[in-house]
Parts: C-alpha cells; sequence; structure tokens
C-alpha cells in the first residue's frame, strides 16, 4: 500500500469525524499496489445511512487535504449499505484493503 501512516491516520480520523464512528474506508485502485507509481487516492466508504448534505463528500476531501498538507486528487465513493452495488463498489469492495 502506497500511502504513509500519517496519511491513513488523517483519512481515518477525517472519516470518522466527517461520517461517523461506523463508517467504514477502503483503499482501492493503484495505491494499492506497491509496485506502482504516482496515481490519485481512490477511497471508498460504505456507510449505514447516506449523509444528509449532499457537501459531505466535499468536507471530507478538503479537510483531509487540509490535515495532511497534501494535495494529491482524491476520488471518493459513499455507498448506503444493503444498496445495490455499482460496478465501482464491487471492484472497491474486491479488491480494497480496509483502513
Amino acid at each position: 500500500m502506497r500511502l504513509t501512516k500519517d496519511y491513513i491516520d488523517t483519512i481515518r480520523a477525517t472519516t470518522s469525524d466527517v461520517f461517523g464512528a461506523d463508517a467504514v474506508v477502503r483503499l482501492f485502485g493503484s495505491r494499492v499496489d506497491d509496485s506502482k507509481r504516482g496515481g490519485d487516492v481512490d477511497l471508498h466508504i460504505e456507510l449505514s445511512r447516506l449523509p444528509q448534505d449532499w457537501r459531505s463528500k466535499y468536507k471530507f476531501i478538503n479537510q483531509v487535504q487540509d490535515r495532511s498538507d497534501d494535495d494529491r486528487k482524491i476520488d471518493l465513493i459513499i455507498h448506503e449499505a444493503g444498496q445495490p452495488l455499482s460496478w465501482i463498489d464491487k471492484v472497491a469492495l474486491r479488491d480494497g484493503i480496509i483502513l
């Protein structure tokens, strides 16, 4: 996995702050593979209920970038548990690593 411990800790803390303690965050995509280079940070967050505020996604991304002092691009997928899975949800659940 190509993320520092500090960056992972920032993602975990921000996930809890923005989406609650029961949110499950997974890293998937190229950052999971140690043999690759570069790439954005692909995150999948599974929630028991979707947030009421549609801006939560952007709040999360901004807080991670502010807290880490890193402007790396973050792609965030949010999925409500129990709802049908899209193809990207299936990829994240299959290949992702829970942080």
